[in-house]
């Protein structure tokens, strides 16, 4: 590594998987290079669908390791992570338990007991009510297992988990606070009446903190585990953006007229603003909090997990299950067959479960589909859900958009990308695929003072070569 170059090891933990990113700047450029990659730390016991911690910080210890094995000097660490899951610490600062997953029907079952209605809380949190929330977890514990949470001293966020691992200190941000449903963005705080109603003290929760701060060094014992004894006073930890959407929209250099997309298993679509628009819970959007006072105005569609599913139908027909260069090819040959097919409705529970190819066939009866066709009828519903928020975000801030910024692993399918510029007549500027990681180490360097701010931080990004631009060219 050249001496006037810094490098932060960026965490991203996805609830399909994991990576550590090494990412070194020279404050006018970006390197990025994956060092390690972790699979799903969910897994099923006892009837229960939870997460295990000791996965998850040995994940963060190997890549430590591999990072050092590497070559390279770690000036600092940060880790981001999906919301609302969370674990309960002890007054002494240890896990009780592992944390659940937000795929545990429990959360179901909170949300159904909750007092609160769910109009209530999204005016109190000015959030999209989720029954995948904070609030309705710490509900079904409380009523299913009472013994646990009234041994917590504090609930810690995933991200947040991390952190405390790496630090011993446990904070949360304003980026994973948002997803819990107790944070009032009036108050810019927790929400006193939830917690009243509730009857959850605030002492569990903690104070909320801005992302961007260092935490401090490296506990001793994790970076002699990890080798790095000797440069341990150097590696600072770095409590960036907990939540992975705002670590990702970090990344992209969005202008003013611009929304951005998280294209993943979900896809994130939204914008990025100083206050809150009008009408914004009305048009089914949500604020999420975002880097130094920002609000990212958006609203959760289903995205590629949907493709994931065909994928794996198809492989059972077809023997194989096929890539996305191939699922393009299939979308394509599907044009030539006669009509196009009816753009699916994706918000459709059925896609979700059992077969997936039955359930387009069902939503496109009485016309007879092929795979392929199936397949194109896929694209047009994703394509078409996109377009319809993107009139909804046009109202809200009483202007079109001019571009639509894409980040996340759906920067990688070519043909989705295409469509999107096609149907929404305007620029699809996309990547960078891994943009939550680096989001991550983006606010690492601005943590650290390498960096000066974030529009500094976006404008490297910007030139860095990783974004690919998709125009208009048939409209669908």
């Amino acid at each position: 590594m050249r001496s006037d170059t810094t490098t932060c090891l960026a965490f991203d933990f996805g609830a399909g998987s994991g990576r550590a990113l090494a990412v070194t700047t020279d404050g006018a450029t970006l390197c990025a290079r994956e060092v390690s990659r972790f699979p799903s730390i969910e897994y099923s016991a006892g009837g229960a669908r939870r997460c295990s911690a000791d996965r998850l910080f040995t994940n963060v210890e190997e890549g430590l390791r591999a990072a050092r094995a590497s070559g390279y000097r770690i000036a600092s660490v940060g880790a981001d992570s999906w919301g609302v899951d969370f674990g309960y610490l002890d007054a002494a600062g240890a896990l009780i338990e592992d944390p659940y997953s937000y795929r545990d029907h429990r959360s179901l079952r909170g949300h159904a007991a909750c007092s609160l209605d769910d109009a209530w809380l999204a005016q109190e949190t000015q959030a999209q009510v989720l029954s995948i929330n904070t609030l309705f977890q710490i509900v079904a514990d409380r009523l299913e297992r009472p013994q646990i949470p009234a041994r917590a001293a504090r609930i810690v966020m995933i991200a947040g988990l991390v952190n405390h691992h790496l630090t011993g200190k446990a904070r949360i941000d304003i980026t994973a606070a948002r997803t819990t449903g107790l944070h009032s963005w009036k108050a810019q705080g927790w929400s006193r009446a939830i917690l009243e109603r509730t009857g959850l003290p605030a002492a569990l929760l903690g104070k909320v903190s801005a992302p961007g701060q260092v935490l401090g060094p490296l506990r001793p014992d994790v970076a002699a585990r990890c080798g790095c004894s000797d440069i341990s006073p150097d590696i600072s930890v770095v409590m960036v953006a907990g939540h992975d959407t705002a670590c990702a929209a970090c990344a992209l250099p969005m202008g003013p007229d611009d929304a951005f997309m998280i294209a993943g298993s979900w896809n994130l679509i939204g914008f990025e603003t100083r206050t809150l628009p009008a009408g914004m819970l009305a048009e089914g959007f949500g604020a999420e909090g975002g880097y130094d006072g920002r609000c990212l105005v958006t609203k959760s569609l289903t995205g590629l997990v949907l493709m994931r599913r065909l994928r794996e139908a198809l492989g059972e027909s077809l023997g194989q299950v096929p890539d996305f260069v191939e699922m393009a090819r299939m979308a394509r040959h599907g044009r030539t067959q006669g009509p196009l097919p009816a753009p699916l409705d994706t918000t459709d529970p059925e896609l979700l479960e059992g077969n997936i190819l039955d359930a387009i066939r069902r939503q496109c009866a009485p016309a007879p589909l092929n795979e392929a066709q199936a397949v194109l009828a896929l694209y047009l519903g994703l394509t078409e859900h996109v377009a319809t928020q993107l009139e909804r975000i046009a109202r809200l801030r009483s202007r079109p958009v001019s571009a639509l910024r894409l980040g996340g692993g759906g920067t990688r399918d070519v043909f989705l990308c295409q469509m999107l510029a096609d149907r929404l007549g305007i620029p699809v500027l996309a990547g960078p695929s891994e943009a939550s990681a680096i989001g991550n180490a983006l606010l690492q360097f601005i943590g650290l003072g390498t960096i000066a701010d974030l529009d500094a931080a976006r404008e490297i990004v910007a030139k860095s070569g990783d974004i690919i631009a998709y125009y208009p060219a048939d409209a669908l």
